[in-house]
């Protein structure tokens, strides 16, 4: 039987015929076509109001930086995209800084609010982490 190792076909996952349908955010980290793909799609139901409120967080700053650049210096600038739209784009390293941008988005969008924790119940074997 012929190995698959470095086999590099492409495989699409399931999820991605209903990522848009069932997901409040995209979160992306580095890719290759596949990942620019789904990232510039979201951005265009996004920029055409399909999608609204939709965080689009890109994980990893320095891999991201030529994308961002090239958006910045070559696509706003000759107005084929907005301003706007390049600053859609949440770009950190920082996964609690991925959290919160959702997570604002989410209380704002959905009126969720977060409250006190629950106490631990000693009857479903709850215990203390120290």
């Amino acid at each position: 039987m012929p190995s698959t190792e470095g086999d590099r076909r492409p495989v699409l996952p399931k999820s991605c015929a209903f990522s848009k349908d069932r997901k409040n955010a995209r979160t992306s980290c580095p890719g290759g076509f596949g990942t620019l793909d789904e990232i510039f799609e979201t951005a265009l139901l996004i920029q055409m109001g399909k999608i609204r409120e939709f965080p689009l967080v890109l994980m990893g700053k320095e891999f991201w930086r030529p994308l961002i650049d090239f958006m910045s210096e070559r696509l706003v600038k000759e107005k084929k995209i907005d301003q706007m739209d390049r600053d859609r784009l949440i770009v950190t390293d920082s996964a609690r800084e991925a959290v919160e941008a959702i997570t604002e988005v989410a209380k704002r969008r959905f009126g969720l609010t977060y409250g006190a924790r629950m106490k631990r119940r000693w009857i479903f074997g709850e215990k203390k982490v120290a």
